[in-house]
């Protein structure tokens, strides 16, 4: 899979990791935090920090749904792909200086139980940062993975599995992750996915989501 071609803000790079580890991000004064927003800031000026955490996450989610799709032995770089490093590049793509760069490990078997692991690091430093609920980013966070997935599987033609981790990923009975919301769409070719939950998503000019209760506030 070409994935600079299919999402040109993300490489997957061999070798050694490289960055931050997801686990960093728990201490809500870590600098990486800063460059990590001052990104979704070039992308929305003047986003709030509840949209700006939203969409942090929202993104964050979608390249780990990427992720997930392209660990194991079909997979970049062959069957002994086990685990990868991933950096985010600043709008339009530049490789210099303000180069964001997260690291997470995709092992081929027990990907979604590591991923939920780690993920509560983030979690944890932007419910401070933002003053937000942990339900709620959790929330964001799979209907990114959920987007992800979607893309990700139709892209390449295999959406059998990309639902198959949908459905251990965000409706496994007491995981974090689990939202009865979300829904993946009955057209897996053409539909939209149903996303679960308030997100501030919205803040950053996105559109709502069908059923969203904010239509009834703005009537």
């Amino acid at each position: 899979m070409a994935l600079k071609k299919d999402y040109p803000v993300l490489d997957l790079l061999s070798g050694p990791e490289e960055g931050h580890a997801l686990s960093a991000l728990a201490d809500p004064a870590h600098p990486q935090w800063a460059a990590l927003l001052d990104w979704q800031q070039r992308l929305w000026p003047g986003l709030g920090p509840k949209g700006e955490a939203a969409m942090f996450l929202n993104q964050l989610g979608f390249f780990i749904g990427v992720a997930l799709m392209t660990a194991g032995p079909r997979g970049v770089g062959g069957a002994e792909t086990r685990s990868a490093s991933y950096r985010l590049l600043p709008p339009g793509g530049s490789s210099s200086a303000g180069l964001v760069r997260l690291h997470l490990k995709v092992p081929e078997r027990g990907a979604e139980e590591h991923v939920v692991s780690v993920l509560g690091d983030p979690v944890a430093g932007l419910a401070v940062r933002a003053r937000m609920g942990r339900g709620g980013l959790w929330r964001v966070l799979a209907d990114g993975i959920a987007l992800g997935l979607l893309d990700c599987g139709r892209r390449t033609g295999r959406l059998e599995e990309a639902r198959h981790l949908f459905e251990r990923i965000a409706k496994q009975q007491g995981s974090p992750l689990a939202n009865r919301q979300l829904r993946w769409p009955e057209a897996e070719e053409t539909g939209l996915l149903q996303r679960g939950g308030c997100c501030r998503i919205h803040e950053a000019g996105e559109p709502l989501c069908p059923g969203c209760v904010l239509f009834r506030r703005r009537g």
